[in-house]
């Protein structure tokens, strides 16, 4: 971008929804296997590399994707890790490092239908601001009729 943060911030919309698209064919042309501990890792980085900019361009809110139907679909190694993978994408060490140090508050929606990511959406309560200019919305949506099933209930 060209024109200055502070004219891009007027205009930006408050709220938006974020994907990284084509991260595994990305990775793999880097040489990251998508399997990998490096792949979680490398994704991770990229997306707090996107949601810093977003947030400096003066988004306030951001939705992302943390696990679809699509991907607890998904078998053998990488569904039985998925879990895991998801938890210290969130909320491991690293990641309340950055949000502590860019002051982010960030929330994991859809726990509730998937009870191993009751822990992780606790920790991210704990561990993360209450009220901040800046929110991280993480979406865990096991299947389509989750988000209706949570807005009905």
């Amino acid at each position: 971008m060209a024109a200055p943060i502070a004219e891009v911030a007027q205009v930006a919309p408050r709220t938006m929804v974020y994907t990284m698209g084509g991260t595994r064919r990305s990775a793999a042309l880097a040489g990251i296997v998508p399997e990998s501990d490096a792949y979680i890792r490398w994704t991770r980085e990229q997306l707090v590399a996107g949601l810093d900019l977003l947030f400096r361009y003066g988004v306030e809110h951001v939705f992302v994707a943390a696990i679809t139907p699509d991907n607890f679909q998904e078998t053998g190694a990488y569904r039985k890790r998925l879990i895991g993978f998801t938890d210290w994408a969130l909320a491991g060490e690293e990641a309340l490092a950055d949000y502590g140090r860019f002051g982010w508050r960030v929330r994991l929606l859809g726990s509730e239908h998937i009870p191993e990511l009751k822990p992780t959406a606790d920790r991210l309560r704990q561990e993360t601001p209450a009220q901040s200019r800046h929110t991280l919305w993480c979406l865990a949506i096991p299947h389509e009729d989750a988000p209706w099933q949570t807005i009905i209930a």
